[in-house]
Protein backbone atom coordinates (compact mmCIF):
# COMPACT_ATOMS: atom_id res chain seq x y z
CA UNK A 1 0.00 0.00 0.00
CA UNK A 2 1.28 2.90 -0.70
CA UNK A 3 0.39 5.54 2.46
CA UNK A 4 2.12 2.91 4.24
CA UNK A 5 5.65 2.89 1.99
CA UNK A 6 5.10 6.94 2.26
CA UNK A 7 4.65 6.62 6.21
CA UNK A 8 7.71 4.07 6.21
CA UNK A 9 10.07 6.52 3.96
CA UNK A 10 9.45 9.25 5.78
CA UNK A 11 10.02 7.53 9.32
CA UNK A 12 13.39 6.62 7.59
CA UNK A 13 14.13 10.12 6.94
CA UNK A 14 13.58 11.57 10.11
CA UNK A 15 15.63 8.71 11.19
CA UNK A 16 18.06 9.61 9.21
CA UNK A 17 18.07 13.31 10.50
CA UNK A 18 18.04 11.83 13.85
CA UNK A 19 22.02 10.01 12.92
CA UNK A 20 22.88 13.12 11.34
CA UNK A 21 22.91 14.66 14.61
CA UNK A 22 24.67 12.06 15.99
CA UNK A 23 27.50 11.21 13.48
CA UNK A 24 27.91 15.25 13.92
CA UNK A 25 27.29 15.14 10.14
CA UNK A 26 27.34 19.26 10.43
CA UNK A 27 30.83 18.91 11.84
CA UNK A 28 31.82 17.00 9.89
CA UNK A 29 30.92 19.06 6.74
CA UNK A 30 32.85 22.05 8.78
CA UNK A 31 35.78 19.90 9.18
CA UNK A 32 35.70 19.20 5.68
CA UNK A 33 35.83 22.84 5.02
CA UNK A 34 38.43 23.74 7.12
CA UNK A 35 40.50 21.44 5.61
CA UNK A 36 39.98 21.95 1.75
CA UNK A 37 40.92 25.77 3.22
CA UNK A 38 44.41 24.38 5.19
CA UNK A 39 44.99 21.90 1.60
CA UNK A 40 44.48 25.35 -0.26
CA UNK A 41 47.14 26.95 1.03
CA UNK A 42 50.37 26.82 -0.30
CA UNK A 43 52.63 26.35 3.14
CA UNK A 44 50.47 22.90 3.75
CA UNK A 45 52.23 21.36 0.97
CA UNK A 46 55.63 22.33 2.08
CA UNK A 47 55.29 19.87 5.15
CA UNK A 48 54.41 16.28 3.61
CA UNK A 49 54.08 14.79 6.58
CA UNK A 50 50.94 17.49 7.31
CA UNK A 51 49.39 17.01 3.54
CA UNK A 52 49.37 13.85 3.58
CA UNK A 53 47.28 13.44 7.14
CA UNK A 54 44.77 16.02 5.78
CA UNK A 55 44.08 14.22 2.50
CA UNK A 56 43.71 10.45 4.42
CA UNK A 57 41.46 13.17 6.65
CA UNK A 58 39.64 14.58 3.85
CA UNK A 59 39.26 11.06 1.81
CA UNK A 60 37.83 9.76 5.40
CA UNK A 61 35.48 12.42 5.84
CA UNK A 62 33.99 12.72 2.05
CA UNK A 63 33.61 9.07 1.91
CA UNK A 64 31.41 9.40 5.29
CA UNK A 65 29.77 12.16 4.08
CA UNK A 66 28.93 11.33 0.32
CA UNK A 67 27.40 7.66 1.55
CA UNK A 68 25.52 9.69 4.41
CA UNK A 69 23.81 12.23 1.78
CA UNK A 70 23.60 9.33 -0.97
CA UNK A 71 21.31 7.75 1.44
CA UNK A 72 18.96 11.08 2.36
CA UNK A 73 18.99 11.74 -1.32
CA UNK A 74 17.84 8.31 -2.08
CA UNK A 75 14.71 8.64 0.65
CA UNK A 76 13.73 11.81 -0.74
CA UNK A 77 13.88 11.31 -4.09
CA UNK A 78 11.84 7.72 -3.37
CA UNK A 79 9.14 10.48 -1.76
CA UNK A 80 9.03 12.23 -4.57
CA UNK A 81 8.33 9.58 -6.99
CA UNK A 82 6.04 8.22 -4.91
CA UNK A 83 3.98 11.41 -4.82
CA UNK A 84 4.14 11.84 -8.40
CA UNK A 85 2.80 8.08 -9.01
CA UNK A 86 0.20 8.36 -6.95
Amino acid sequence: ETSELKNNLINLRDRMLDLGGIFDVADKENSLKEIHDKLSDESTWSDLELSQALNIEKANLDKFLNSFLSVDEAINDNLELLDIAV
